[in-house]
């Protein structure tokens, strides 16, 4: 049972960035000892939050006490010297550097002030990941760790600080199913530690499985917090969305195979990722393929969309056979790939949205050969998509 004593809370608190209010007065609550789920839709307000409460964003106003006194933090040292600290889904390890030396990155123990204390690093480390008990060697290196130990990696680093409140930023959106079990056995342990937990998931059964309560977000604002045992998904839902959803699942397996095929996949292999695979796609269909990691599923994907070559099999699209060897392949023909690494392998951070939204329709927005750009046109396609994807930034740049 989560400790009365309360540890967190904001109030009034408000971030807004040029066009948008990312957190709109919110009052929120943790208290020790407690896993509290914060939900809500992509761009509910969730991560502007937690980065106010990890000394990523300063608030533009409100107040944030923590651990019975007021604190303000304009960086993630601060934050986490006050005993916060926050574990984002895009990891914050240095793959070049051992799991020991993420854990003490800026905090390793010298000897006589000087240089760095090996033994003594690897062995507080080990201790740390001793009381995750989890079997990782402190000396190995993170790129070479699966996603999964990289998280235990993180929570060690958090647990190192003495955290009072851990903040989880989707933990397991990359796990198997084994390992979510694993990262649900440390969440609990830690809570009979005392340690409060602030758990973000777009998986409702996870919040409902694991959290004390639920607070929900929508467009910036609090809409309210439940105990978690005197809600239900349908009222959560309701309150994600601002309306009660009747079906989850409005077509019927008998509607989608009534449909037009789009997509034939005959025989595929592709080497040391699938062999034999065969399938097909309806139009109108969400066809779900599920597998642990390393069952050659990505793989599938990114030679279907021309990025490695296949071995064999053939792909019928739109009733004809189509040979795709290249991305630009994939794209003439109407199809379109999401990676599941977005930071490294679905962006270009250093362009502007607007170039990076019209970067695979280039030549469609050029003239003179692709010479010039068609700003004009450009920016409607960008407003178009923007309004339809709900994408809330203040411009184009």
């Amino acid at each position: 049972m989560p400790g009365d004593g309360e540890l967190l809370r904001t109030y009034q608190l408000t971030k807004t960035f040029p066009g948008v209010v990312a957190v709109d007065k919110v009052d929120f609550d943790v208290r020790a000892g407690e896993i509290h789920a914060l939900v809500g839709e992509n761009g509910a307000g969730k991560s502007t939050l937690i980065k106010i409460l990890g000394g990523v964003y300063m608030a533009d106003s409100g107040r944030v006490s923590f651990d019975g006194r007021d604190v303000s933090f304009s960086s993630t040292h601060q934050s986490q010297t006050n005993k916060i600290s926050v574990i984002y889904q895009e990891l914050n390890l240095v793959p070049d550097l051992s799991v020991a030396e993420n854990i003490y990155i800026g905090r390793e123990p010298k000897s006589a002030g000087l240089l760095i204390n090996w033994r003594r690093l690897n062995a507080q480390a080990q201790a740390m990941l001793d009381r995750l008990d989890v079997a990782i060697d402190p000396r190995a290196y993170v790129a070479d760790l699966p996603v999964a130990q990289r998280q235990m990696v993180e929570i060690a680093k958090a647990l190192s600080y003495e955290s009072k409140l851990i903040i989880m930023d989707e933990p397991t959106a990359t796990l198997t199913e084994k390992e979510v079990l694993k990262i649900f056995e440390i969440v609990k342990a830690l809570r009979s530690q005392g340690v409060a937990i602030i758990y973000i998931s777009h998986r409702l059964e996870e919040a409902f499985e694991l959290s004390d309560r639920i607070t929900v977000l929508r467009d910036g604002r609090k809409i309210g917090t439940k105990s978690t045992r005197e809600t239900d998904r349908d009222e959560i839902i309701e309150m994600m969305v601002g309306k009660v959803v009747k079906d989850y699942f409005a077509e019927t397996a008998a509607t989608a195979a009534a449909k037009e095929v789009l997509l034939e996949v005959r025989g595929y292999s592709v080497a040391e990722h699938v062999e034999d695979i065969s399938f097909r796609v309806h139009k109108g269909e969400i066809l779900a393929l599920a597998g642990v990691i390393g069952s050659g599923v990505h793989g599938l994907l990114q030679s279907l969309y021309g990025v490695i070559p296949r071995k064999s099999g053939e792909v019928i699209f739109e009733g004809r056979k189509v040979n795709i060897e290249k991305p630009k392949d994939a794209i003439r023909l109407g199809i379109g790939y999401v990676t599941e690494d977005r930071k490294n392998a679905g962006i270009l951070p250093d362009m502007s949205a607007l170039h990076n939204l019209t970067l695979t329709i280039i030549r469609a927005v050029c003239w003179l050969n692709g010479l010039f750009i068609r700003g004009r046109e450009e920016l409607e396609r960008f407003q178009r998509m923007k309004q339809t994807l709900d994408s809330k930034l203040a411009g184009p740049n």
